[in-house]
């Protein structure tokens, strides 16, 4: 026993413990009552997170917003962002910022325009309610009876399911959708081509990766109801920077919020239970402005520059999954704690899209055309809203493709844009790409770790944290992090933001802060 009683007591500690020892007090800490809050990160997620807590406490903090880039530098991005019914947190945090909602959100309608694997036709699903579009579009039109019927069995289960809620559903996420629908008797060539599916896997960057089960029935929870309210699909009249995200700034700004542009975070400092530090590099500017700050290649950065940030008492973290899980990469400790070990499996995919402008017509849909092969499997036509264009009588269409890259890294942008263009062009009533006179092609990689996207495939939820962390001062954001909504989306990252706020809130509020100060000063 004694023996034993030793070697434990001259054991080396493990990771965890080392991440959790009780912490030394800090240098140079704030004496102010007046607690100094960080957001890393302007993106959704930061934003709705500094939003929220200026609302929510206005002066009595002091607020600073870290990010890599100057917003407000492209008027056009590539993709088409779209903001879909149920975003009502995004909505509502528009409208508080002055975004006439009215003028901003363009409706799309309700029509989608799905490929028919085997007939190779377009097939268009509408209807007057989210119920309606989603029965049209779980029908492929060359089934028979007993399949039409096998078929209908199986989505009634699943839409009774998206009325038991959440919780019933994520049960559902270590299976893939296919996998949940063969179970209940689907055959497999079914279940891997229902329309929906495909719909869900491009609009999720999950193509041709399989995605969870909990996440599309989720999606549909949150898009259902007796109306197309909550599913309807509006578009922007120009980019997201300058119609939605330089205007939540400027709130953010007119409520006392700072920022700090071009700097990139890279590390963590700590101490025990505490952040004590954020390393950060400033990126180059001359090298990315927004318009190239979605390069096949990671940002460049600045040789000098390189500084240890400590003006904070709480950081609020809303990176990217990618961007935050290279941090302290060289830290073994870190990353052999059960905190953030759980991190280091989740995935992310790398987006692309390509914006084909050309002189005469094509593409003439109103809605997504989708199920088309990969990368490039999806398009939309945005003539009719990005003001640019609309009234341009030298512009007879706008086509915005999407996808993600998984499978096709090594194809070069060429193959990938001549690859799209035979098989759009393919299809019937769509037109010849190439004989409309293509004015201006462009296509853009999501390479960069701040720019690829959170993929939810099948077993993800286990891995996926909440807002809060070891550290007592750290919490995290984004629409990887668990929250109310809990799919890969805007309005999921602005929310998990929002809750992260009221977390940091609720922590300082009963920690008492003047004690929090006193504790950490020498």
């Amino acid at each position: 026993m004694a023996a034993a009683a030793l070697m434990a007591a001259t054991a080396p500690p493990t990771a965890t413990q080392r991440l959790c020892t009780r912490r030394r007090p800090l240098p140079g800490s704030n004496m102010n009552t007046k607690p100094r809050i960080l957001v890393i990160g302007a993106g959704p997620a930061g934003l709705g997170a500094a939003a929220r807590l200026l609302e929510r406490s206005g002066s009595n903090i002091e607020l600073t917003v870290m990010h890599g880039a100057e917003p407000g530098k492209e008027e056009y991005e590539p993709g088409g962002q779209r903001v879909v019914g149920f975003y009502h947190n995004l909505k509502g945090l528009m409208k508080r910022a002055g975004i006439d909602l009215d003028t901003t959100l363009l409706d799309m309608g309700s029509a989608g325009h799905m490929l028919d694997p085997v007939s190779k036709q377009l097939h268009t699903i509408d209807g007057a309610s989210a119920f309606d579009v989603a029965k049209q579009s779980v029908t492929l039109p060359t089934l028979g009876i007993t399949e039409r019927q096998n078929l209908d069995r199986i989505m009634s289960e699943a839409y009774l399911l998206t009325l038991r809620g959440t919780d019933a559903l994520k049960a559902c996420d270590e299976q893939s959708f296919s996998a949940w629908c063969m179970e209940r008797g689907m055959l497999p060539q079914m279940a891997h081509n229902l329309p929906i599916l495909r719909l869900f896997r491009d609009a999720y960057f999950n193509y041709p990766g399989g995605i969870s089960a909990y996440h599309l029935l989720q999606s549909c929870r949150l898009m259902g109801g007796l109306s197309l309210e909550n599913a309807k699909q509006s578009a922007l009249p120009a980019d997201a920077t300058s119609t939605i995200w330089n205007p939540i700034t400027a709130y953010v700004r007119r409520m006392g919020g700072t920022f700090l542009p071009y700097s990139n975070a890279t590390d963590w400092h700590y101490e025990g239970h505490h952040i004590t530090g954020v390393e950060v590099t400033r990126t180059d500017p001359a090298g990315h402005p927004l318009a190239m700050a979605r390069p096949h290649r990671a940002i460049p950065l600045q040789d000098t520059g390189r500084r240890i940030y400590r003006d904070f008492d709480y950081v609020l973290s809303a990176l990217p999954v990618a961007a935050f899980c290279n941090m302290n990469r060289g830290q073994q400790a870190w990353w052999e704690s059960g905190f953030f070990n759980r991190l280091a499996h989740l995935p992310s995919a790398t987006s692309i899209s390509m914006t084909v402008i050309t002189r005469k017509p094509v593409g003439q849909f109103q809605g997504p055309v989708f199920g088309l092969p990969a990368p490039l499997g999806s398009c939309t036509n945005m003539t009719p809203y990005w003001r640019r264009y609309r009234d341009d009588p030298e512009v007879g269409a706008v086509l915005v493709f999407s996808g993600q890259t998984r499978g096709y890294e090594h194809w070069s942008d060429d193959d990938i844009t001549n690859f799209t263009l035979d098989n759009f062009s393919a299809v019937n009533g769509f037109g010849n790409i190439r004989d409309a006179d293509i004015l201006q092609l462009r296509m853009q990689r999501n390479v960069a770790e701040h720019l690829r996207q959170f993929d939810c495939e099948p077993g993800v939820q286990t891995f996926r944290p909440g807002n809060r962390t070891p550290f007592h001062n750290l919490f995290l954001a984004g629409d990887w992090v668990r929250n109310a909504v809990d799919v890969v989306c805007t309005e999921g990252a602005i929310t998990s933001g929002q809750e992260a706020a009221d977390q940091l809130l609720r922590h300082m509020n009963s920690y008492d802060h003047a004690r929090f100060q006193r504790s950490v000063s020498v």
